[in-house]
């Protein structure tokens, strides 16, 4: 604050200092018993043997009394620790009133009634003084509970402090709220590109070549997935325009439709609508339970799930929806630790919940979508049906735990429709789903997961489909060809009617893992299943040694197998090893039963062949009941892509190989580069112009690679997010760059240029004098900062470019300067000793 406000902070002292003045003059013994009175007029009595009676009257002296009465001050006004701005007050024997209420109400955020707090903080506060905290008071301070608006006033560090009801205030989001910004990149291609290759002994080697590509322009797309694949010739699996607004997405072209749970998604030509999330800056909040926490002031809370942190931040005073972003889908009990100030550490357990199958609350999800069905066959890039395909549906979360989902799925000589509830309670989640479609065809299922059971966790999916006709429900696509395992159908019921049951129960004792994981699948002549328990029990880690015992056992149709053993994993600086081995036991439908030694070794070396490269060898032996093979594998992964290549020989058998390559692209504009790792759908490029040495590319803070001046590089990211990005120098000595963190947002095709301009500098010593040798003091550097000043002595200190002259500008305005030698681009530190400013 200003000079002013440092004066009337003087107040306080000021009017104590008064009161001392006062009592002086009054006799001692009389003093003693008015010196526990407070600065205002009081009036104390004493006795002695005679039983006489004097008076003692406390009151500021004449030239003082002004002080003693209301008085005026600007204070910092503040909510919690958060200062909002200024107000001026009167200040009136421990009360405290607003000049402008209005102006006041008008600094504080997030208010549901504004005009009940003006009226509120209109007339005369008590200023609450002995909540004010302190070293004597810090405990029971600082906090005040009004019914709807409040003050503590701290006349000492001229702040006012306000409080509002919480139910006075809207519950505010920490961190990213609403919908991401809009891309500005412009036109721009984010592509990727690989190739495999795999055979065995002298049969003809099997081939694909895939492109991906994104052309984006803003937040709309033309996204295009080829393929040549031997067997298939050119195969196109999806060319589709989209658009994203805020929060709806339109599609046209061939895409994948979505189905419901017992048909799957469906290629289709054709158009559709859909509510979506994507484009949401908050979009993994509104996927589980909201949690809002008041606090009377700013807090430090820390999430914990099983006692494991998952999440510590800093809240401001209010009512806060807290980030969830970072917690596990599930259903459990989260515990809160929060700390307001100084006080003590406080917890709250809240019951949370997300799950992508559920809408957020108050956000139903629709979609609507129908077109022509597209098969995958040999020899034509994309083969038309004469069959109409739709699907349209809504999901609508009702409450908390409570979710309500329904559809129509059809072609043109069936609908299906189907309805389903999703319950989520803290020890379990269920889903149940019912359908019935116009041929007379029904079935349901129902799905179970554990909550916060403890040690215990489980999952269930029971699922029955009828057929009347005995078919599938809805036409097959034909082929098995998919991109990026994407399967032609998800469900693939070979069979019209169906049983189907798969489950999991895991049992977690310390060290000590168990479960049991069971599949049954019965329909029209054939029944198929497999059950049975595995163990793992970790006996301990030393160093790089990891020791783990195994166990497990599986009854299937085909006959039963078992295994007992151990694990073990060695790893000392660029080597791995891991080798297990034990006994195993198989007895065939046939009744035929055997038993042999089974184990496995493989070991790995890891290298850094090149700046942002990694390499891997990997060697090992595998014996397992059916046969013994070699193995070996090499992976090369670099800012150029990655590449990989398998080998396996099976002992008295074939000899097969593999080998797959892949990379990437970026282009916009103003640059184009290939390469790239972890390949998406957008892309940065961050380019580093100038001589500034080596940086290190930091996005939201985690190293993503290295760039070299004058070159660039290219980061895919994921898309549908915004990013920090800045650059930190590796190499030593002083750098001129703007170190500051950037924003880039990305939707599906974006690529983001980023471009820093980087200069060596070099640090300049020396003394600066004028012609007759004295030292030249507060010469000011002609193109530095107003800190680049001469020492009153001429010493001075500066970091420069490459310059030829030092242009300094003298105290009365008049200019000089110092011719320079030659700067070695190499060299960071350069004493120039005595040089004269002419």
């Amino acid at each position: 604050m200003t000079s002013a406000t440092y004066q009337a902070g003087a107040r306080a002292p000021l009017l104590a200092g008064c009161a001392l003045f006062a009592l002086a003059a009054t006799p001692a013994w009389s003093a003693t018993t008015a010196a526990t009175t407070a600065a205002t007029t009081t009036r104390a009595t004493a006795s002695d043997a005679s039983s006489n009676v004097f008076d003692a009257k406390v009151s500021a002296p004449g030239d003082f009394a002004a002080l003693d009465g209301p008085h005026d001050a600007l204070m910092d006004v503040n909510l919690g620790e958060r200062r909002l701005g200024e107000a001026s007050v009167t200040i009136d024997h421990g009360t405290v009133r607003f000049k402008d209420p209005a102006a006041v109400v008008a600094l504080i955020p997030d208010l549901i009634d504004p005009a009940a707090i003006t009226a509120a903080l209109a007339g005369p506060l008590d200023s609450h003084a002995g909540l004010v905290c302190g070293q004597l008071n810090d405990l029971d301070c600082g906090v005040l509970r009004p019914p709807v608006a409040g003050v503590i006033l701290d006349e000492d560090q001229l702040r006012v402090t306000v409080f509002v009801n919480p139910q006075l205030r809207k519950a505010v989001a920490e961190g990213a709220t609403g919908f991401l910004p809009r891309p500005d990149s412009g036109l721009s291609l984010a592509s990727n590109f690989g190739l495999s290759l795999s055979g065995t002994g002298s049969h003809t080697p099997l081939y694909q070549a895939q492109t991906r590509n994104v052309l984006a322009l803003g937040s709309a797309r033309i996204r295009s997935n080829v393929a040549l694949a031997s067997g298939f010739g050119v195969l196109v699996d999806d060319l589709v325009a989209e658009v994203d607004r805020p929060d709806q997405r339109f599609s046209a072209g061939l895409f994948w439709a979505p189905g419901n749970d017992f048909t799957g998604e469906r290629r289709i030509l054709g158009a559709g609508f859909e509510t979506q999330l994507d484009t949401r800056a908050d979009r993994e909040r509104l996927e589980g339970t909201p949690l809002f926490l008041f606090l009377q002031q700013p807090a430090r809370v820390e999430l914990l799930v099983d006692g494991r942190l998952v999440d510590a931040r800093y809240y401001e005073a209010g009512n806060n929806l807290i980030d969830t972003a970072r917690l596990p889908s599930g259903s459990y009990n989260l515990v809160l630790r929060i700390q307001e100030g100084s006080g003590p550490i406080r917890e709250e357990q809240r019951f949370f919940v997300r799950s992508a199958e559920m809408a957020p609350l108050g956000r139903p999800l629709f979609h609507a979508m129908a077109g022509l069905l597209a098969n995958t066959r040999p020899g034509r890039p994309v083969s038309l049906e004469r069959q109409l395909y739709y699907s349209g549906g809504a999901n609508v979360r009702l409450s908390r735990w409570l979710g309500v989902e329904g559809g129509v799925t059809g072609t043109s000589d069936k609908a299906i429709g189907q309805a389903g509830a999703y319950v989520a309670t803290r020890l379990v989640r269920v889903r149940a789903i019912g359908f019935m479609s116009s041929a007379h065809d029904h079935g349901g299922l129902l799905q179970l997961a554990s909550g916060d059971l403890g040690r215990v966790q489980f999952t269930l999916d029971l699922r029955r489909v009828a057929s009347r006709s005995g078919d599938t429900l809805l036409p097959l696509q034909d082929g098995g060809f998919g991109f990026a395992g994407r399967p032609v159908d998800s469900v693939d019921p070979r069979g019209g009617s169906y049983t189907q049951l798969t489950g999991n129960l895991g049992l977690q004792f310390g060290p000590v893992t168990m479960q049991v994981t069971g599949f049954y699948r019965g329909q029209a002549g054939t029944r198929d299943y497999s059950i049975g328990p595995s163990a793992t029990w970790r006996l301990g880690q030393i160093g790089g040694l990891q020791l783990t015992m195994l166990s497990d056992l599986q009854l299937t149709r085909a006959g039963m197998a078992g295994f007992v053993g151990a694990r073990m994993i060695m790893s000392r600086g660029a080597f791995t090893t891991v080798s297990s081995g034990g006994g195993a036991y198989g007895r065939g439908a046939d009744g035929n039963q055997r038993a042999r030694a089974v184990t496995n070794v493989s070991s790995q070396w890891q290298t850094q062949p090149f700046d942002d490269a990694q390499l891997a060898l990997t060697g090992g032996l595998n014996r397992d009941q059916a046969e013994s093979s070699l193995q070996g594998s090499a992976s090369l992964q670099s800012r150029f892509g990655t590449a990989r290549a398998d080998v396996i020989k099976r002992l008295g058998g074939d000899f097969g190989y593999s080998l797959s390559i892949q990379s990437g692209g970026a282009a916009r504009g103003d640059g184009v580069v290939v390469g790239g790792r972890d390949l998406t759908e957008s892309a940065l490029i961050a380019t580093v112009r100038g001589r500034g040495g080596a940086f290190e590319l930091l996005v939201d803070g985690v190293p993503r690679g290295r760039i070299i001046n004058g070159r660039s590089l290219p980061i895919f990211l994921s898309p549908y997010r915004s990013y920090k990005i800045q650059l930190k120098p590796l190499s030593g000595g002083a750098i001129d760059f703007d170190p500051a963190p950037r924003t880039v947002t990305l939707y599906p095709g974006n690529v983001a240029h980023a471009v820093w301009t980087a200069r060596k500098l070099t640090t300049l010593f020396g003394k600066l004098v004028d012609r007759a040798g004295q030292p030249l003091a507060g010469a000011r550097l002609a193109e530095g900062t107003e800190e680049m000043v001469t020492a009153d002595s001429g010493w001075f200190q500066f970091d420069r470019g490459a310059a030829k002259t030092l242009n300094f500008v003298r105290p009365d305005g008049s200019p000089c300067a110092v011719a320079l030698p030659a700067l070695p681009a190499d060299k960071d530190y350069l004493s120039l000793g005595t040089v004269t400013c002419s």
